[in-house]
């Protein structure tokens, strides 16, 4: 069961972590270098981390989780059309860092889509088949998320919301990010992960 969360403290303009007392904030603010990192990681098992697009730059954040990670990116991606996030994603894999990705087909070919450009880099890619639903009904790979296996000295944790890797999506629409380090709820998007995997097909390796 989820614990529930009900200190909020706000961090810059609308990011907010959950489940950490405004006391923390100040006597994180008066610290610095190695004493501030450990203190981080010792709240990181109870913090959730929330941004807001275009209030928050959501783009620079996951961009610098994305250039820290060190062991795995599992990304579920409606659309992705930013260029600067198809870079990191790439330099990643070209770091050694595991990657793959799994997209709805009909964003497959978009026009501004990186996803040819992230599969010729090596990147894994699934393709989603609607078709697996035996009602034959319209369905779409809709989710937004990443599961990160570690960055710096953080362990694993999910990246979610509204937020669509598009330009549009960091600079004018109304989005939402959030940031998720519990166990129990990483262990759920990893087995919910996996099974779209099975729900889709993949693509191979350019």
């Amino acid at each position: 069961m989820l614990q529930s969360h009900k200190s909020v403290a706000p961090f810059g303009k609308t990011h907010f972590i959950v489940g950490m007392k405004p006391a923390d904030y100040v006597q994180k603010s008066q610290q610095s270098g190695a004493a501030a990192e450990k203190q981080h990681v010792a709240h990181a098992a109870h913090t959730t981390e929330v941004f807001f697009s275009p209030d928050d730059d959501v783009q620079a954040v996951l961009l610098d989780l994305i250039n820290k990670e060190q062991k795995s990116l599992k990304i579920a991606i409606f659309i992705f059309t930013d260029d600067a996030l198809a870079r990191a994603v790439i330099a990643a894999k070209h770091r050694g860092v595991i990657v793959e990705l799994i997209v709805d087909p009909s964003k497959m070919k978009e026009r501004y889509s990186k996803i040819g450009l992230l599969q010729k880099e090596g990147v894994s890619i699934f393709e989603y088949n609607p078709d697996h639903n035996k009602d034959k009904r319209s369905n779409i790979m809709h989710h937004k998320f990443i599961i990160f296996g570690s960055s710096g000295s953080q362990s694993s944790f999910v990246w979610t919301g509204s937020f669509n890797f598009t330009q549009s999506a960091g600079k004018r629409n109304q989005e939402n990010a959030i940031i998720l380090h519990d166990p129990e709820v990483i262990k759920k998007f990893s087995l919910q992960y996996e099974l779209l995997k099975t729900r889709s097909v993949f693509c191979g390796k350019n």
